[in-house]
C-alpha cells in the first residue's frame, strides 16, 4: 500500500470491469463486421446501379440523336420540293409527292417530342 492506497483492489476491480466489458466489446466487434459487410454490399449495388445508368444516358443520347434526324428533316430526300405537298384530308405533317405514289412522314413528331424533352430540362 503507497500512499493509502491499495493497488492489489484497485487492480483486482480493473480487471473485473474489464471482464465484465468483453461481451460488449465482442457484440461492437461482430455488428463493426457486420456493417463493414453491408457496407461492401451497398457500394457493389450503387456500381451496378451507376454502370445501368450510364448505360441508359447513352441509349438516351442515341435515341435523342436519331430523333433530332427526323426532327430536322435529314429523312426526306425530295428531289423537287415542289413536287410534294399536304393532302386534303390527311394531318398537314404528312407529304404526299405529286404524283400520288409516295407519302411521308415531314418530322414533326420527332421534333414535337424533342421540344418536350427540352422543356422539362431532361436534355438540351
Amino acid at each position: 500500500m503507497s500512499n493509502g492506497v491499495d493497488f492489489r483492489k484497485m487492480a483486482v476491480g480493473l480487471r473485473e470491469l474489464l471482464t465484465s466489458a468483453q461481451p460488449e466489446l465482442s457484440a461492437l466487434r461482430e455488428e463493426l463486421a457486420d456493417l463493414g459487410k453491408y457496407n461492401d454490399q451497398l457500394n457493389s449495388q450503387c456500381e451496378a446501379m451507376q454502370l445501368r445508368l450510364t448505360a441508359a444516358e447513352q441509349r438516351n443520347a442515341e435515341l435523342e440523336t436519331a430523333l433530332k434526324f427526323y426532327a430536322d428533316g435529314d429523312h426526306l430526300l425530295l428531289a423537287d420540293p415542289d413536287e410534294w405537298d399536304t393532302c386534303s384530308g390527311e394531318p398537314i405533317n404528312w407529304l404526299h409527292d405529286a404524283a400520288g405514289t409516295a407519302s411521308v412522314e415531314d418530322g414533326s413528331i420527332a421534333k414535337q417530342a424533342l421540344t418536350k424533352t427540352t422543356e422539362s430540362g431532361a436534355s438540351e
